[in-house]
């Protein structure tokens, strides 16, 4: 009787998930699927976002601090300069 080769768990648990691909959910800012192919991040909150809609989220809220910042410096310029004229 010829020997049996053993089959190992490892090598019938990539074999087996070799070439599939699975819904990880809808994207919090495109309301696309995710699927687990794509690349993709999980917030705090277990809600998943494509990485380029993360990435382009992030860009715009730095964007907006920044011209928020701008618009408060400006303003406390403009404070400081009409004290001036009062006094």
């Amino acid at each position: 009787m010829p020997k049996v080769k053993k089959r190992t768990w490892a090598f019938a648990k990539t074999q087996s998930q070799k070439n599939k691909s699975r819904r990880v959910g809808s994207c919090l800012h495109c309301k696309q699927d995710i699927m687990s192919d794509d690349s993709f991040v999980i917030f705090a909150t277990k809600q998943p976002a494509h990485h380029r809609c993360y990435a382009k989220e992030t860009e715009k809220e730095q964007q907006q601090q920044k011209v928020e910042t701008k618009l408060w410096d400006n303003l406390k310029d403009w404070n400081t300069n009409k004290k001036d004229i009062y006094l």
